[in-house]
């Protein structure tokens, strides 16, 4: 799965919401049930966190080891 922060945020919001509801076929949120138990539950849960996107790489002085130790 490769997911932009953004996607990834509200495709968890959409999980959260429908944590512990029965799904029915074919809905938005059924898609992150991964374990096919018919709900979104913990293991759910605990696997889309699994596939965060990387944080995007920050660039400049304030990120650098010379800035650091100029302080």
């Amino acid at each position: 799965m490769n997911w932009s922060w953004s996607n990834w945020i509200m495709d968890f919001l959409l999980m959260l919401q429908a944590f512990g509801t029965a799904l029915t076929p074919g809905s938005d949120a059924s898609e992150f049930d991964f374990n096919n138990n018919g709900q979104i539950d913990m293991q759910d849960i605990m696997t889309f966190l699994s596939y965060q996107p990387p944080l995007p790489e920050e660039s400049g002085e304030t990120t650098s080891i010379s800035y650091i130790n100029k302080k």
